[in-house]
């Protein structure tokens, strides 16, 4: 693990994804990032979709967990590696639901909780 890598806890026992009973590993750095999209507990097991802006067809996707933060839980979609640039966040319904920025080198997070 490089030195802007961070691991975040899944909480999810038994999830196939790579990383996810021991934690996520995000390799960022250069011209990559991470991004944390937080949501209400009910989409929980459901996929997020995100694109870059302009690029509507080319997207990819992360699975919203119940997530460790802290004493408590959070409800999360982690991305462990995108290219630098603004994103566009893809509601369930088909909808555009946010934009991110992610810059190389960190981890941004975006907080969609209670919005429809």
């Amino acid at each position: 693990m490089n030195e802007t890598s961070r691991l975040i806890p899944s909480g999810h026992p038994g999830h196939e994804s790579p990383g996810a009973r021991e934690g996520l590993i995000l390799d960022v750095g250069g011209e990559f990032g991470g991004l944390v999209l937080f949501t209400d507990a009910e989409y929980e097991g459901v996929e997020i979709e995100v694109s870059p802006v302009g690029e509507d067809d080319t997207r990819t996707h992360a699975l919203v967990l119940e997530r460790q933060a802290g004493s408590g839980v959070a409800h999360a979609a982690v991305y462990v590696e995108l290219p630098r640039g603004d994103y566009t966040v893809w509601h369930p319904v088909g909808s555009q639901w946010g934009v991110a920025t992610i810059e190389g080198g960190s981890i941004g997070q975006l907080d969609l909780r209670s919005q429809p």
